[in-house]
């Protein structure tokens, strides 16, 4: 916040170019990604140091998997803070997969970097093998689904994915023809 009125006015520019981006970008409204930033979305992002951009860039891949509003934003705190946590109880489980959620300054890396870890520490793995790698990090598929009141199935039954999936923001990009650094970097 701003007492300046011409900075504050940047910002709701700014937050206005961002919702309609991912109004236009995503299968979401921009109520949908207005509800999920003031639901825990954007209070969880700020204190993680995580630019509005990227946060609604994870709405955008969350939406496009049916998860929209409200609960899209209590599902994006549930999996910030569940990550935050889990790196910190399973350091040494991430390390060794190459998972690296704080740099070296102690701050978030990014969902970009991490998303892009977790993913190559699971290329190749079957589901199964994936789901048990998951597990090693302190996740579960079922536990997250539980906890934003959706059915916990796996994805061969046509549930969400788990965590190295981020709800399905890789497929979703990968439809597109579009990375994940890209598409949270892009204008």
């Amino acid at each position: 916040k701003s007492d300046s009125a011409q900075e504050n006015l940047v910002q709701l520019t700014r937050i206005t170019d961002v919702l309609t981006k991912a109004n236009i970008d995503a299968n979401g409204s921009v109520e949908d990604f207005a509800k999920a930033l003031t639901t825990k979305a954007a209070a969880a992002s700020r204190l993680a140091g995580i630019s509005l951009e990227e946060t609604t860039g994870v709405l955008e891949a969350f939406s496009s998997q049916g998860l929209k509003g409200k609960r899209a934003g209590e599902a994006y705190a549930i999996v910030l803070r569940d990550l935050m946590s889990k790196a910190r109880e399973n350091k040494p489980a991430f390390d060794a997969l190459g998972v690296s959620v704080y740099d070296a300054s102690g701050a978030f890396s990014g969902w970009a970097p991490i998303v892009g870890q977790i993913e190559k520490s699971l290329d190749g793995m079957s589901v199964e093998q994936a789901n048990a790698t998951l597990a090693t990090l302190g996740f579960t598929a079922a536990g997250a689904d539980d906890r934003t009141g959706s059915p916990a199935t796996t994805p061969e039954e046509g549930g969400r994915p788990a965590l190295g999936d981020l709800g399905g923001l890789r497929p979703w990009l990968d439809e597109r023809g579009m990375t994940l650094e890209g598409f949270l970097v892009a204008d």
